[in-house]
């Protein structure tokens, strides 16, 4: 049976300590089990179907956006891909049920009115003081 494992990014792992192992080889984030991003690239990553989880995603995809406003110069930045790579995942969870979309789009709105995710809220607050 496989055992599902706190991550170090929202969701959970079914990694069973397993090393790390890229959805995609095309992409240039590799995935690790260190870092927010490198759990999003997994294969092991696993969502999990709650408002909490939606919220942390939305709020972690606004920090990418902060990024690329800091740094806009860099030509391929990686945050574009880890934006990308939640919308496609919250996209993909709002079409699993009513439940699921209404919780979607309550975090997507939640971010755009400015209430973060407490787990990054202190963060959001330190990046938008360096745009």
């Amino acid at each position: 049976s496989i055992e599902l494992l706190k991550s170090s990014g929202a969701g959970l792992c079914s990694s069973n300590k397993n090393p790390p192992i890229s959805i995609d080889d095309d992409f240039d984030i590799k995935p690790d089990c260190s870092s927010q991003e490198g759990c999003l690239f997994c294969v092991y990553h696993r969502d999990i179907l709650s408002f909490d989880y939606f919220f942390r995603l939305a709020t972690h995809a606004y920090i990418k956006e902060i990024e690329l406003s800091i740094n806009p110069a860099i030509e391929s930045h990686p945050a574009k891909l880890v934006i990308n790579k939640i919308n496609e995942k919250l996209d993909a969870l709002s079409k699993v049920s009513i439940k699921e979309k209404k919780s979607v789009l309550k975090a997507r709105s939640e971010v755009r009115s400015g209430n973060y995710h407490p787990e990054w809220a202190d963060l959001i607050e330190i990046l938008e003081r360096m745009k």
